[in-house]
């Protein structure tokens, strides 16, 4: 093989590719971040930051997308934290569809109840429209 001295263009293609490289693990680590953030809140039933959440995951995603476009590196790295960041998607998903049955059932309980009462004649529709604006 033979021994090339790197020229000035090959240098900073190199220190372009690894700038390039750390960009993306740095939106890596942010949307890991912010899975960590939203899979707490789910755990604690905070559920009033979870629009902020889904809109900052969804730029973040969008933003990771539009650099990946543009550079692909097979570096151990990044491959590596994509894993994880991929682990912590997977239990993010669990968690959101944990919520997400929750309000399910909270939704039946609230029409079973209603219907019951509706039934016993104790729950007249157009009074409870009336009370509540509609």
């Amino acid at each position: 093989m033979m021994n090339m001295k790197q020229g000035p263009l090959d240098a900073l293609s190199n220190i372009a590719t690894r700038k390039e490289g750390s960009i993306i693990m740095n939106c890596i680590c942010r949307i890991e971040e912010l899975l960590d953030d939203e899979i707490y809140l789910l755990e604690q039933g905070n559920f009033h930051d979870l629009d902020h959440n889904n809109l900052r995951k969804s730029h973040l995603l969008s933003e990771f997308s539009r650099l990946t476009c543009s550079y692909f590196d097979n570096s151990d790295q990044i491959h590596t934290q994509l894993a994880v960041c991929r682990s912590k998607a997977t239990r993010n998903y669990e968690a959101l569809g944990n919520y997400l049955r929750a309000l399910e059932e909270l939704n039946y309980m609230i029409l079973d109840h209603l219907r019951s009462e509706e039934s016993a004649g104790t729950y007249s529709r157009s009074v409870a429209m009336k009370s509540s604006g509609c």
